[in-house]
């Protein structure tokens, strides 16, 4: 029998739970369909009453969490506390109505054995995830919640049937100025989402405050906020294991029957397994090489940005230098674009990839990008200058280029592997961090 659910929402392209909850049938062996719904909020309720007859159950995400329950028969304890739904089971022709983002953060905390219990815990924002999260944490009896909210009366307001004694609302501002230490602090803003990937909520100060960093977003999988806490040797946890936690609890609803977290670290594995492996640095600094050996060990496609654009082009590096660097760089992001849509790559870069953060942005879309960091002295003893035109005044134009691109390579990589020991050294450095 073919199950049948789906998403209801208002822009769906890039949602992620088509590809969750197929890579949960498939782990069940069931057969199932999971549509994508795009309706106008005028559509919402008669597309409630049409869908109802024809499937056992919906999702539902922005922004009808709560203009749905109007529609409902019935809503859950954590529903009512949260004040949204995001989960509908139809049926005996009724509409039961649920939070299941509850669920997945309470299973997120517990995967990542962070125990909020009589502990102290900043929530940053005031929407609809920060109701699901509070109420969880208040549930699990955590000793203070402090929300950070940008406009205090709005969240007072919207937050009104979650306040008690234990919970405070402060601006970002008062959070600064508090400097106080705590366990835990979570962002469940959206600053620091693609393609908004610089920015970060908080500062520095504040997140050295915190044992664990927990972040909702999961593109990309490491936000500034969560590189900066694992840089400070936090515990840093992204949104991905959320994500298919709570699409697992609404399966476990419709199908009524419980389903444990090994497979949901087996869907949220089987998701990042798609992720680029992206390679930077100076030229010289062994990305292609490493890159391949990378690529066999993985068993994944090597692919070398730089040939990948002289293709493209029908033109050679130095040819297209040659009408100048503004046109290669031109034709590079365009190599970049068409290669950001790959999936499950190991890719080496141009040492000038960063110069353009268009660049940065489309590969960390879906890729987790490293900078391979070889010694100076290694770079200029091997370099072969003829076959770089950027390289053509001498040796001495390495150290003007490095010293212009350091900062940058630092500062877009979300790892740093320094090439200095063996190359098989080098690859095992990598696929810890992968794993």
């Amino acid at each position: 029998m073919m199950i049948k659910l789906g998403l209801l929402g208002e822009h769906l392209s890039h949602s992620l739970s088509p590809k969750i909850h197929n890579l949960l049938f498939e782990e069940l062996e069931l057969e199932g369909k999971y549509d994508l719904f795009e309706k106008k909020e005028k559509d919402v309720s008669e597309f409630i009453e049409e869908v109802s007859k024809k499937t056992i159950g919906i999702n539902v995400t922005i922004p009808y969490k709560i203009k749905v329950i109007s529609s409902l028969d019935w809503i859950s304890e954590e529903a009512k506390k949260i004040g949204a739904v995001n989960t509908i089971h139809f049926k005996d022709g009724k509409k039961y109505g649920y939070n299941t983002d509850y669920f997945g953060f309470s299973r997120l905390l517990g995967q990542n054995d962070i125990d909020v219990l009589n502990k102290e815990v900043v929530i940053l924002g005031a929407g609809g995830a920060a109701r699901a999260v509070i109420t969880c944490v208040r549930d699990l009896k955590a000793k203070e919640i402090v929300v950070v909210a940008r406009n205090l009366e709005k969240a007072t307001s919207e937050l009104e049937n979650l306040l008690d004694k234990d919970i405070r609302i402060i601006s970002f501002d008062d959070l600064e100025k508090e400097n106080k230490k705590g366990y835990l602090i979570i962002n469940s803003t959206p600053v620091g989402m693609f393609p908004n990937i610089e920015a970060c909520p908080v500062s520095d100060n504040i997140i050295k405050n915190y044992e664990a960093c927990v972040d909702l977003i999961y593109n990309p999988l490491e936000t500034e906020f969560l590189k900066k806490a694992r840089l400070g040797g936090k515990k840093s946890v992204n949104g991905m294991f959320m994500l298919v936690a709570q699409a697992i609890a609404s399966e476990e609803i419709w199908l009524d029957k419980k389903i444990g977290n090994n497979t949901i670290e087996k869907i949220s594995k089987r998701i990042n397994d798609k992720i680029n492996i992206i390679l930077i640095g100076m030229p010289g600094s062994g990305k292609s090489y490493i890159g391949k050996k990378l690529a066999e060990r993985l068993n994944r496609e090597f692919i070398d940005s730089d040939e990948y654009l002289q293709n493209l082009e029908k033109k050679s590096i130095s040819e297209l230098f040659q009408v100048g660097e503004e046109y290669f760089r031109q034709a590079e992001t365009k190599t970049i674009r068409k290669i950001s849509l790959e999936k499950n790559k190991i890719i080496s870069t141009g040492g000038g990839v960063i110069k353009n953060y268009e660049n940065i942005e489309l590969l960390k879309k879906n890729g987790i990008i490293i900078f391979l960091n070889r010694p100076l002295e290694k770079i200029i003893e091997d370099i072969d200058i003829d076959s770089r035109p950027l390289l053509l005044k001498g040796k001495e134009q390495i150290y003007n280029i490095y010293n212009q691109r350091l900062k940058l390579y630092k500062k877009y990589s979300d790892y740093i592997i320094e090439n200095k020991t063996s190359v098989d050294e080098v690859v095992d450095s990598i696929i810890s961090i992968i794993k």
